[in-house]
This record gives structure tokens, sequence and C-alpha cells, in this order.
């Protein structure tokens, strides 16, 4: 079935965008939305495409719903773009995600206008020390790159998982106990 977005035209598309956009406005706009990036191999099987193309095609859909969320005037953007868990998957599908990071963030930090205009900070956060040296190098440079960009945040969760946050939460609280900065009740 193909979505009515497919049969409008280029120009009828960017116009139902801007139209959708200013509605929008016209309500109270949240701060912060985050998006946790699901269904790229779903997606790659129904087109019959290998999952690295399923999750390159979810990476330009996540281009346009930011660029959205940037006009809408949403200051802040999560992405939970890959969970420790993913590192599970076949080695060929992992490294492909790995590819991809390291050139999206390359891209985003040094290629994409909409970085420049929109004045937005990347955030690269999780467990870096569990990514490849290249993706966490590119990580780095995105964040160093726009560090000074201070109208909005772009957070990526890279890689990431609830039960870790919650215990490096619960591990940072301890240390701060012993460490005198916090005082238990």
């Amino acid at each position: 079935m193909t979505s009515i977005w497919h049969k409008l035209g280029d120009s009828a598309c960017d116009l139902a965008r801007r139209t959708c956009l200013e509605l929008l406005r016209h309500g109270e706009v949240p701060r912060h939305i985050a998006f946790i990036m699901d269904g790229n191999r779903r997606y790659a099987r129904k087109c019959s495409v290998t999952p690295g193309e399923g999750h390159h095609e979810g990476f330009q859909k996540l281009e346009q719903i930011l660029e959205w969320c940037l006009d809408l005037g949403v200051h802040t953007v999560s992405v939970y773009a890959f969970s420790i868990e993913n590192f599970k998957r076949p080695a060929e599908e992992v490294n492909a995600l790995m590819a991809l990071a390291r050139d999206k963030l390359h891209m985003l930090c040094e290629k994409s206008q909409l970085i420049r205009e929109y004045d937005v900070a990347i955030r690269v956060i999780g467990q870096l020390d569990l990514l490849p040296a290249d993706v966490r190098e590119a990580a780095d440079r995105a964040m160093q790159l726009t560090a000074h960009h201070r109208r909005t945040v772009l957070n990526i969760c890279c890689p990431y998982t609830s039960r870790d946050e919650m215990t490096t939460a619960v591990g940072r609280t301890i240390q701060g106990v012993h460490g005198g900065m916090l005082m238990p009740w």
C-alpha cells in the first residue's frame, strides 16, 4: 500500500508538511521529544533490501523528522539509536550499523546545513567505551565541533540500555555518598 505522501508530488508534500507544522504551532510545543529507532529491519524485509539498507533509510527518515522538530521549535531531540543488546545481532549487521553511525556523525557535524542553521549541539551519550574506536572518534569530533552551539540539542543514545542507565546512576549515587558529595538520609 502506497502512503498518501508517496502519491503527492514533492511540492505538495512540502506544502502539506508546512501546513501541518503551522497547525501544530498553535498548540503547546514540547521542549523535548525522544524517538526510539525501531523497525528498520522489518522495513528492510518488507522492501526486500538488506538490513543495512533498512537502517540507512531509517536514518534518512530521522533527518527529516529532526528537521520537522526543529522547524516546530522543539529545543531538544533525543534519539535512542543503538541498544547495547544490538551487539548480539549478526556481526555483519552490527558492522554496517557502526559504519553508518560513523559516517552519519561525520556528515552531521561537518556537512549538515541543518545542524548549522539550527545551531544544534550534538551529544552522544551511552556506553561509548563499547563502540569501535573510529565511531568513538566520530562521536567525540561531532560533540567538539558542535559544543558551542546553543539553540538546540540532539542527544544520540548509542549504545544504551535502561538497565545499564539505572545501574550506572545507582553506582554514581553510591560513589557520591562515599565521596562525601551526597548525604544519606
